[in-house]
């Protein structure tokens, strides 16, 4: 199958251009010896709408290899599909504070932890209130 840069070329060396009838193009392929087969499928080949590729691959190329914002009727033109985009952008605000039921939570359990593990402490290393009394002899 035949490029359709080589075919342009074909016609440039032939003084023909993509506006030319296609009775001319014609005969110029005829001359060249090509078949009415190959003829009609050139003549599909010029006639053929090549800018919506191009604007497709050149939306491509924005899309993944620069930082460029993209409108909305590119991104429909992209996808393929309706896209409506409101021009107001809603910008959710970061919860920040903590909740005073949950401050108190979190120190309630934080001190019963810390008693915890302090009285466990103790109980493995037989101090405060698990020491053994002494017995005094004096007593």
């Amino acid at each position: 199958m035949i490029k359709r840069d080589h075919l342009l070329s074909f016609l440039k060396i032939n003084g023909l251009s993509l506006d030319s009838s296609d009775q001319d193009i014609i005969a110029a392929l005829a001359a060249a010896r090509y078949s009415s087969e190959e003829t009609t499928e050139m003549l599909g080949l010029l006639r053929q709408n090549i800018t919506p590729n191009q604007t497709r691959t050149d939306g491509l190329h924005k899309v993944f290899f620069s930082d460029i914002h993209l409108e909305p009727g590119e991104v429909s033109r992209l996808l393929g599909v309706d896209i409506v985009v409101s021009d107001q952008i809603k910008v959710m605000k970061k919860r920040s504070h903590i909740n005073p039921g949950e401050l108190v939570i979190i120190g309630v359990v934080s001190a019963l932890l810390a008693f915890t593990g302090l009285l466990s402490y103790m109980y493995l290393h037989e101090i405060g209130l698990f020491y053994p009394p002494l017995h005094v002899p004096w007593e």
